[in-house]
Parts: C-alpha cells; sequence; structure tokens
C-alpha cells in the first residue's frame, strides 16, 4: 500500500490542521469530508477538492483506509465504533470518549479487527520539548523525577459556550476546562509521571455559573505508583490564553517548560536547553504538532510502525478525568485507588 485513502467526518474548526496535514501528507489523498451541516461539508470539499456528504455511511461505504473522526465529544464514541466496525483505521480527536466504559468498548472493537488502529489526537506529545523532556526522565539525566505541576490558564467566556449547544454540558460535553482544555497537559503528566495510584482535588464553576452546567475550573493531585506527585491547575477563566507552564523537579534540578521552551535556573542563570519552534502564532498554546502526530499514525499503518498515540493512552486519561468529576464534587480531598491496568 503505497497511498492512504482518507476521510474526515467533522469540518469544525479543528479540521482545517487536519486537512492542512492530509494534503501535505504524500501518502495520502483526501476522498471525503462528513459534516452533518451541508454548507461547511461543501465549503471544505471546494477548498480541499475532495467529494463530500452529510451522510457518514456515505464514507462508510467508499474504499476509505483511515477516518479521522473531529466531532464533538459525545459523538466520538458512537462515530468510532461505526468506523472500526467497518474495518477501518480511525484517528480520533481528544477526549477519546466521556466515558471509560465506551473507551474499553472501542480497545475491544479495535482488538476484535486485524491490523486496524485506533489512535487519539495528543498532539503536544510530539512537541521537541515534550520529547526532550521524556528523553530526560527516561535518561535520568538529572536523577530521579520526583514532582510534575503543571498550569493551563485559559480565557473560554460565555461567546465561546454559545457557538455550538452542545458545549459547557455534562451530557454532551463531559465535562469543562479538564476534558476539553486541559486534557492534552493532564496527558503530558501521566506520560512523563507513569501509572497513576490516587487523584485527589476538586472543581468548581466561578465565573461561567450562570452560561455552564460544567467546570471552569480545577485543581488535581495525583499521586504516581513511584511516588511521584503530580499537581495540575487548569482555568478558562484567565484574561487571556496564556502558555502552558510546566515545573518537573529531579533529584539533581528543576527544570521549567514556558512558551515553547525547557530550561533550568542556577542562581541568577537561565539556561534554554531545547526550544520548540513550532510555539509561535495566535494558536501556539493549543500546541501545533498535528502534523508531526498524524504523519506517524499514517506511517504506523504504512510500514507497521508504533509511534502513534495509542487507545490504551486515550482510555487511561478517560479513567482519570471520569473518577475525578464523579467523586471530587462530593467529598474534599477523596483518595481514588486502584486505577486500571490497561
Amino acid at each position: 500500500m503505497n497511498k492512504l485513502n482518507i476521510g474526515v467526518i467533522g469540518c469544525g474548526i479543528i479540521s482545517q490542521i487536519h486537512l492542512d496535514a492530509i494534503r501535505k501528507n504524500p501518502h495520502a489523498d483526501l476522498a471525503m469530508v462528513v459534516d452533518i451541516d451541508e454548507s461547511r461539508a461543501k465549503n471544505k470539499a471546494t477548498l480541499y477538492n475532495c467529494d463530500y456528504s452529510t451522510d457518514i455511511n456515505v464514507l462508510l461505504n467508499k474504499n476509505i483506509d483511515v477516518v479521522h473522526v473531529l466531532t464533538p465529544h459525545y459523538t466520538h464514541f458512537s462515530i468510532a465504533r461505526k468506523v472500526l466496525e467497518s474495518s477501518k483505521h480511525c484517528l480520533l480527536e481528544k477526549p477519546m470518549t466521556i466515558t471509560t466504559k465506551d473507551a474499553k468498548a472501542l480497545i475491544d472493537i479495535m482488538r476484535s479487527k486485524d491490523d486496524i488502529k485506533l489512535g487519539i489526537v495528543f498532539q503536544n506529545r510530539f512537541n521537541n520539548t515534550s520529547q526532550f523532556i521524556k528523553k530526560i526522565i527516561d535518561d535520568k539525566t538529572y536523577g530521579k523525577l520526583l514532582g510534575i505541576k503543571a498550569s493551563v490558564t485559559w480565557l473560554r467566556d460565555k461567546n465561546y459556550y454559545s457557538q455550538d449547544s452542545w458545549r459547557g454540558k455534562w451530557e454532551t460535553e463531559g465535562g469543562g476546562v479538564l476534558i476539553n482544555q486541559a486534557i492534552h497537559t493532564l496527558d503530558l503528566i501521566q506520560w512523563f509521571g507513569g501509572a497513576v495510584d490516587s487523584i485527589s482535588g476538586s472543581y468548581g464553576t466561578y465565573v461561567l455559573y450562570n452560561d455552564i452546567e460544567v467546570e471552569d475550573t480545577a485543581v488535581m493531585f495525583l499521586n504516581f505508583k513511584n511516588n511521584i506527585r503530580g499537581i495540575l491547575f487548569a482555568t478558562n477563566n484567565n484574561t487571556v490564553n496564556s502558555p502552558v507552564e510546566m515545573e518537573l523537579v529531579f533529584e539533581k534540578t528543576i527544570l521549567y517548560l514556558n512558551e515553547g521552551k525547557v530550561y533550568l535556573k542556577r542562581d541568577d542563570e537561565v539556561k534554554v536547553l531545547c526550544e520548540d519552534k513550532l510555539a509561535s502564532g495566535e494558536k501556539a498554546y493549543w500546541g501545533l504538532s498535528h502534523e508531526i502526530l498524524i504523519n506517524n499514525f499514517y506511517d504506523s499503518i504504512l510500514y507497521n510502525q508504533s509511534n502513534y498515540i495509542d487507545a490504551k493512552s486515550g482510555a487511561q486519561t478517560i479513567e482519570i478525568l471520569e473518577k475525578f468529576y464523579r467523586y471530587a464534587n462530593k467529598i474534599k480531598n477523596i483518595k481514588i485507588e486502584n486505577t486500571r491496568e490497561w
């Protein structure tokens, strides 16, 4: 197989990033886009010179190898299930699903199909800075990792939530700032820290309480099985979209991640160890390594490689979030033991 025929379901904001990456990849041919809003689907089809439909079954009945699912959270399970059941590879935007039960069901379907892959879009793992940090952790360059602190302070106001009726509701979004915005940072924390042993924390809706059901602010504490401590603070109530900040405490030093740079401080000296060239532009705070992630997913299919974000990673994050949401508003500092071994 020299070329992959690609289909895209969902023509919203994130679709342009995916469609641009597909167009650039020499081993991919965009065959069709699908959206329930015909005008959006037709517009993307015109821009990217492909077919379009408002019915996903039309796409699934075509000769398609890979389907990108870029739809609202609550539709991820049902659409990804159909894609996998049709024996097509699936690249699924975050969150994988909004329940652990559905995440496990997708994994079971994938495993029942020969050589079918399910990838999850956690593009920030492929940032230069993330790859650099992971290697330092694995190589123990500065000794054992002891702790991780991260903050996500973005702006999502009433106008943002009013753009799409599914946002801001438990049933359709599955949560607020944690499952939608800070989920990428949570993924990095658990990628760096390893298996989670227990979780505690709290959340609330402090500014947008008249506009949304879900949380606009949260703090999460994670204890990892290797005795690393993780802290994540996230809010959508900042006045601007600030870059994600992270502090990593090692036995021999402390590293900082901010504005696309990894650096350390010694006395009055600040030394930059790594810089992400993609960390610029209006949307840079999202993390702009989608193209790398998509190319790697295609390579995993064409050349049987494994350098992609698999369904296990997506499911682990959903399990953490589901348990956090379930208990954090009922019991302060709840301790949740025995997270699933995926």
